[in-house]
């Protein structure tokens, strides 16, 4: 198993945080980095202060309203305007080229979509576990040919499979753009931890957290916190 970065050469803590709130890590390199942030308080301090050092930078930027068909293309593409059972057969159409792919990690729709199964993939491993083989039936000797022995069958033994640990983690945004949490989702604990990245952008506010089921449904996580990461359990069914 490969590293993001070797333990000889990992960059300094400031340096790694920086480089991080710029976008200049690798996709395995950000993950380990947004880890890093639910877990490491001093980590997760110094990205927020770079957030902060930046901030001014994004109110130099003029703000460009996109044309109209650009949301209604992005749907498309991540197939929120197609059934699920016609995602499944339909063939995937390849973007036209020089045509960059919308990012979709930074996207609550897609998070919580991708929740939404994440917790209907866990729901069909726990059935296939609990799934045994029934034995084959006692084979019947034919009329006249004396008595056979039958031997039992043992049921094969049950194993139970290895915990996976987080199974999906994403930055959510808030609603001017800017990443505003991690989330991180561990399938095995039916839990999810959410880290504020910027305390400050909240203070007069109480964040609370959604989850959308496979049915549809919203459920409400209970309010979360801005003075730390919490971990809510969410239903398994």
């Amino acid at each position: 198993m490969s590293t993001p970065f070797p333990i000889d050469q990992e960059p300094p803590r400031d340096v790694l945080a920086g480089e991080y709130v710029l976008g200049l890590l690798s996709a395995d390199q950000r993950l380990a980095a947004e880890q890093r942030v639910a877990t490491d308080g001093q980590f997760a301090q110094a990205v927020t202060q770079w957030q902060e050092h930046l901030a001014p930078l994004l109110d130099e930027i003029a703000a460009v309203t996109p044309p109209g068909q650009v949301w209604a293309r992005i749907r498309q593409t991540l197939g929120f305007d197609t059934p699920l059972h016609a995602v499944a057969s339909a063939p995937s159409a390849t973007p036209p080229s020089g045509t960059p792919k919308p990012a979709v990690w930074n996207s609550v729709r897609f998070w919580r979509w991708a929740s939404a199964a994440g917790l209907a993939t866990a729901a069909v491993c726990v059935l296939a576990l609990l799934n045994l083989r029934t034995p084959p039936a006692a084979v019947q000797p034919p009329p006249g040919t004396g008595t056979v022995v039958q031997t039992p069958v043992k049921p094969p033994a049950t194993t139970t499979a290895p915990a996976t640990g987080i199974a999906m983690t994403s930055t959510l945004a808030t609603e001017d753009g800017r990443p505003g949490y991690v989330a991180l989702m561990d399938a095995d604990k039916h839990t999810i931890t959410v880290t504020p990245l910027d305390r400050t952008a909240t203070a007069d506010k109480v964040p609370e957290l959604w989850l959308i089921t496979p049915d549809g449904k919203a459920h409400s996580m209970v309010p979360s916190t801005t003075s730390g990461h919490a971990a809510r359990r969410f239903p398994t069914s």
